[in-house]
């Protein structure tokens, strides 16, 4: 049960940053770009979106990893998960920018 409950700290305070900071990212693309007429949802919630479903997978895999191998810390596998976050975001923003 102390591994469950520290993939679940994980997930939360990762998804909760992450989304913040895919909400930001959004809202920064949306200022250099000009939106598509046919653009059904705003940049902003894009970005969003991708961020905090990447930040739940990664948060599960990340922390079941570093649990099943004891090293329970949860100020590392946050930033773990927000750094892999990270490099998705650049991976799919960086060519539109």
């Amino acid at each position: 049960m102390k591994h469950f409950i520290f993939i679940l700290k994980t997930v939360g305070i990762s998804l909760l940053i992450s989304s913040l900071l895919g909400y930001v990212v959004g809202l920064i693309w949306s200022m250099n770009s000009v939106a598509h007429p046919h653009q059904i949802f705003p940049n902003w919630l894009i970005t969003l979106i991708l961020a905090a479903c990447t930040s739940l997978l990664s948060g599960v895999v990340i922390g079941s990893v570093l649990s099943a191998l004891n090293k329970t810390n949860l100020v590392h596998s946050t930033l773990y998960t927000v750094g892999f976050v990270i490099v998705v975001l650049a991976f799919f923003l960086i060519p539109l920018i």
